[in-house]
């Protein structure tokens, strides 16, 4: 007597699962990859793509769990996230200290000339490029703006040549009937530095 054909056997699933089925989103290492293309937020997303890397890193060790690719790629950009914007802090702090001599002149320059005080203002200038006369007839708009209230120092930037012999302030100062901008470029004569351009845009 014949016996009957035995069903066909298969290996059970392996440590990796079925060949076949598909492995699941790494929610975290899309996460990291996302947080550390954005440099909007400076430190807080490349953080984010440094810690959800590392966490979408630890999720791969499950064979099931893909985007290991993704997270190493989002903790790579979050260190340099974080890296770039630690540089161009520092650069941009000690511009900005370097300038504190700068900035405290015009500001007075400014105080002076909507006072009337052309002689101090004059002080501060180089003769050469900047006349009295220049000083009287800016000293004479002003009054029209009447009382300064407060003067704010916010942009500057040193020669292109890097050597420090040039460097441009500017700001904003509030009137009481009126705002305006400045822009006033220092050039160093010796040891001291002189004003030599000054506009109210």
């Amino acid at each position: 007597m014949s016996q009957a054909p035995m069903p066909p056997t298969f290996p059970p699933p392996g440590p990796y699962g079925n060949p076949g089925s598909p492995r699941q989103t790494n929610g975290m290492a899309i996460t990291s990859l996302v947080m550390g293309l954005c440099l909007c937020i400076p430190v807080v997303t490349g953080l984010g793509g440094i810690i959800f890397g590392v966490i979408g890193l630890k999720k791969t060790k499950d064979p099931r769990i893909g985007g290991k690719g993704l997270a190493i790629a989002g903790l790579v950009l979050g260190i340099v996230n974080i890296l770039g914007w630690g540089v161009s802090s520092g650069i941009g702090l000690a511009a900005y200290n370097a300038t504190a001599e700068h900035r405290a002149i015009a500001k007075n320059f400014v105080k002076d000339l909507s006072e009337g005080n052309v002689t101090a203002a004059a002080a501060v200038c180089d003769s050469k490029t900047i006349s009295k006369s220049s000083l009287e007839k800016s000293s004479q708009a002003m009054k029209a703006w009447e009382t300064l209230t407060d003067t704010t120092t916010f942009g500057f930037s040193a020669d292109s040549a890097g050597q420090g012999t040039q460097v441009v302030v500017s700001g904003a100062a509030a009137f009481s009937k009126a705002q305006k901008s400045f822009i006033i470029q220092f050039a160093k004569e010796g040891d001291k530095w002189k004003i030599v351009k000054f506009e109210f845009p």
